[in-house]
C-alpha cells in the first residue's frame, strides 16, 4: 500500500496541533470505548486499518494528554506496531507514541528502537518524536547516545537527529563533543542545524561560544549563533561582532537575523557606548520583527537609553500593533 494514501488518511490527525492539556483526564465509557475500538484496529488483517487506528490513538493522546487507564495498553500496542512488516503503518505509530508527553520514557523506549528501521521515513518521525518527547522529559532511556550515534549517518537523518537532540536542551550535553564535529561542515544545513543545537543544549559553554562569535561572519548560522550568544550570556563580551554582523548585506534583507542580534544587543545592556545607536538605527528596519525586537531591548537597557526616546516615539505610531505596544512600553521603561 502506497505510504501517501496513508498520509491522506491521517491528515487530519498529523496536522493538529498539540494542545496544553493536564496529565489525566476522566475516565469516561466514551474515551475506553474509542480506544478498545482502535486496539483492534491495530491488529486488522488491512494495513490501512492498522495505520488509521494508530493515527487515532495518537490524536486522542495529543488531545487529552493521556488515555486514563488505557495508556500502557495503547503504549504497548503502538510499541508492538512500530514492528509492523508494512512501514506505512510502523510510521503512523511512531508518530501516535510521540504524542504522549506524559508518559515519555515508556513512549521513547521504541521511538530509540525505531531509529534503526530499515525505512528512511520511519527513522525520520522517530528522531521527530524524540524531539517532542525530549522537550518534555529529557530523561527517555537511550535517547540521547541513540541520537548521538545517528549523527553519523550522512543521508537526513543527520539532520534529524541534531534537530531532535536540541530540543533535548541541556539534557543533551553529552551530545556536543560530536555536534561541534559539523560546525563547519562543507552542507549549509548541517551547517546551521549543528550551530543552532549548541544554542539550545550548551550556548555557555567555552567551545560553543567560540562557535557563536565566529558564526557573525557566516550567512549560514548567523543567526543562530546570536541565538547562542544571547541564550549563553556572552553577548556583552561580542559587542562589536554583533555590531559588524548588522552590517553583513543577508542581516540587512533578513528581518529575523536583525531581530536576534538585537536582542542579542539588549542583553549585552551598556557594556559598549555603541549599543543604544545600533539598535536605534533598527527601529526603522523595515522588519516589524526587527522594529519590535530592538524596542525591547532599548526598554531592557532603560535609563542609559534615553537617546532613544525620539525615535521610540516615533515608532509608538507603528502599524504593527505589537511594535508600538512595545515602543510604548520602552518609553516607559527609559523614562520611569
Amino acid at each position: 500500500m502506497p505510504c501517501l494514501m496513508v498520509a491522506l488518511l491521517l491528515a487530519p490527525y498529523v496536522l493538529a496541533a498539540p494542545a496544553a492539556v493536564p496529565p489525566d483526564v476522566p475516565k469516561t465509557p466514551a474515551v475506553e470505548e474509542a480506544v478498545t475500538q482502535w486496539l483492534r484496529g491495530i491488529q486488522d488483517k488491512d494495513p490501512r486499518k492498522r495505520a488509521q487506528s494508530a493515527g487515532r490513538i495518537g490524536q486522542l493522546a495529543q488531545e487529552r494528554g493521556r488515555l486514563g487507564d488505557a495508556t500502557p495498553k495503547a503504549i504497548a500496542a503502538l510499541a508492538k506496531a512500530t514492528r509492523d512488516p508494512d512501514p506505512c503503518v510502523r510510521s503512523p505509530a511512531v508518530w501516535a507514541l510521540g504524542k504522549f508527553l506524559y508518559d515519555a520514557k515508556e513512549a521513547g523506549k521504541p521511538l530509540v528502537r525505531a531509529l534503526n528501521d530499515k525505512d528512511a521515513n520511519v527513522r525520520s518521525n522517530a528522531a521527530c518524536m524524540l524531539g517532542q518527547l525530549g522537550a518534555r522529559n529529557p530523561e527517555i532511556p537511550g535517547a540521547i547516545a541513540a541520537l548521538t550515534r545517528a549523527l553519523d549517518n550522512a543521508s537526513g537523518m543527520r539532520l534529524d537527529a541534531l534537530r531532535a537532540l536540541q530540543e533535548f536542551r541541556a539534557g543533551a550535553k553529552s551530545a556536543v563533543p560530536r555536534i561541534l564535529l559539523f560546525v563547519s561542515h562543507a552542507d549549509p544545513r548541517t551547517r546551521h542545524d549543528a550551530v543552532r543545537a549548541l544554542a539550545w543544549i550548551d550556548p555557555g559553554a567555552k567551545a560553543c561560544i567560540e562557535v557563536f562569535k565566529k558564526g557573525l561572519a557566516d550567512d549560514v548560522v548567523r543567526r543562530p549563533s546570536a541565538e547562542g550568544l544571547y541564550y549563553g550570556g556572552a553577548a556583552r563580551d561580542c559587542v562589536p561582532l554583533l555590531i559588524e554582523a548588522l552590517k553583513a548585506e543577508l542581516c540587512l534583507k533578513n528581518g529575523g537575523e536583525c531581530a536576534d542580534i538585537a536582542g542579542a544587543l539588549g542583553e549585552a545592556g551598556t557594556a559598549s557606548p555603541e549599543i543604544v545607536p545600533a539598535l536605534i538605527g533598527l527601529l526603522g528596519h523595515r522588519s516589524g520583527s526587527t522594529r519590535l525586537s530592538a524596542a525591547k531591548a532599548l526598554g531592557k537597557i532603560g535609563a542609559e537609553a534615553k537617546e532613544a526616546i525620539p525615535a521610540l516615539e516615533k515608532l509608538a505610531k507603528d502599524e504593527i500593533p505589537g511594535v508600538a505596544k512595545e515602543a510604548e512600553e520602552a518609553l516607559a521603561k527609559i523614562k520611569s
